[in-house]
């Protein structure tokens, strides 16, 4: 927290869904839970990440991924596609109802709830994450669709995305992007190679430890 460089790399590699193996986002609609389900659910999700040696911490994430914010505004969010929103609504209706209730308005109730489970049933070093927030850009674009950029006019904006990876180039790719980190010490990395496969994880693996160890001799 001092602006030091860290002696690890915060890098994250991911895959998409694989068909081939089964895996096909929408599939089926996620179970009606219970706030104490959905909390154990998230509990054991901890750990996934190191699957791919991605950096894990031990803390639960609240709310339900991008949709977290949007739903406050009224819009709704598809189960089967990991509670992405749907549809869009008016930019002069939306803000004639002025600002959503901050405490019972789309998914808040249901954070609060699991807040406090988190705190109540598990032990103080498991911390409580922060909810997918977006940025005010992206949960304007969720809301409204492209009327978000008509607002926006001429004025230039700074986007942070998730990168998806050229088939072929990863590594070459990656150290280029990690070279960074030597003027700037808090970035983050992450990644999705979009032609990965389920058969493909123990070569993700194996770009990790090479990527690692590119950190460890160039970067710290």
């Amino acid at each position: 927290m001092r602006g030091e460089k860290r002696k690890y790399p915060c890098i994250y590699l991911n895959r998409g869904p694989d068909p081939t193996a089964g895996e096909i986002l929408g599939k089926d609609r996620p179970k009606k839970q219970t706030p104490e389900e959905r909390v154990l659910e998230k509990l054991k999700g901890i750990l996934s990440p190191l699957k791919l040696l991605n950096p894990t911490k031990p803390e639960i994430p609240l709310g339900r991924s991008v949709g977290n914010l949007p739903a406050s505004f009224g819009i709704q969010l598809i189960p089967e596609l990991g509670y992405y929103p749907k549809g869009y609504r008016n930019i002069d209706e939306l803000i004639s109802e002025g600002i959503p209730d901050v405490e019972r308005s789309g998914l808040i109730p249901e954070i609060k709830e699991e807040i406090d489970i988190i705190l109540s049933y598990t032990p103080k070093w498991i911390k409580v994450g922060f909810p997918n927030m977006q940025g005010p850009f992206n949960i304007a674009h969720m809301c409204i669709g492209d009327d978000a950029l008509k607002e926006i006019g001429t004025k230039r904006i700074i986007l942070n995305i998730g990168q998806e990876l050229p088939d072929g180039k990863e590594e070459e790719f990656i150290k280029k992007d990690l070279d960074r980190a030597k003027e700037n010490s808090r970035l983050l990395f992450g990644y999705t190679g979009m032609h990965w496969k389920k058969r493909d994880e123990k070569e993700i693996i194996k770009l990790h430890l090479k990527l690692d160890e590119y950190w460890e001799k160039h970067i710290t």
